[in-house]
């Protein structure tokens, strides 16, 4: 999944033995009028077993471009395993904040989402959210929220899940990175700051999460309780 360079969204499928299955490109989301524009931001995308979930950020009836950090909306779609795309649809209200960064791993349901959304004020204040996405666009159960935090990346070792952020994102003098473990049951554990960096990254190998901060990858217990090297 990519944006193109006109900022709108496309997808590849790629089969195991690196093949491109879709030289031509998939169209996820394109602008509704060639005059507008239009911007389709921090594409994310999750396999549910059956279908590829996509989401992005998308500035749709937003305004203009120069609004869409503070007002685009969460967009989500599927694409079935013939490459075929559903109608894209909001699961999040274009409004005072805007999502900006987005991230997707598989859950029992669906998929389970996190994106931050940013309120417009001298110094931009973020909040994470973290829900369940059904391929319907919809989201279900509780939204649990992180204030003050952004940039998010979700993995999942199959029954858990770890959330990888910025805390305190809005001042670079005082943004660390973090994780914290998310439970079967959605249930946000207690988080764990390890870093002042860039933006964080984290996998399951099969083992144990690996977490990844500018080049430097670092491996926590499935609880997200302790990193080393």
């Amino acid at each position: 999944i990519y944006p193109s360079h006109r900022a709108e969204l496309f997808a590849a499928r790629v089969a195991k033995d690196g093949t491109l299955l879709d030289p031509d490109r998939i169209r996820v989301a394109s602008a509704p009028d060639p005059s507008f524009p239009y911007r389709a931001d921090a594409p994310a995308v999750a396999f549910d077993g059956s279908q590829y979930i996509v989401a992005w950020a998308d500035n749709r009836g937003a305004g203009t471009s120069v609004e869409m950090a503070y007002s685009a909306a969460g967009y989500s779609t599927q694409i079935n395993d013939e490459g075929r795309v559903d109608e894209a649809k909001p699961f999040t209200p274009p409004g005072a904040m805007g999502v900006r960064s987005l991230s997707l791993t598989k859950c029992p349901t669906g998929a389970l989402v996190a994106w931050d959304q940013w309120e417009r004020r001298d110094i931009p204040e973020p909040t994470l959210r973290i829900a369940t996405l059904r391929s319907s666009s919809t989201l279900v159960g509780e939204t649990k929220v992180v204030e003050g935090a952004a940039f998010p990346s979700l993995t999942t070792d199959g029954t858990g899940f770890l959330l990888g952020y910025v805390s305190n994102a809005a001042l670079s003098t005082t943004a660390q990175n973090a994780v914290a473990p998310i439970g079967p049951d959605l249930t946000l554990g207690s988080s764990r700051s390890f870093a002042r960096d860039s933006t964080t990254d984290v996998a399951w190998d099969g083992d144990r999460y690996v977490v990844l901060n500018r080049g430097r990858v670092q491996r926590t217990a499935a609880d997200g309780t302790s990193i080393s090297e």
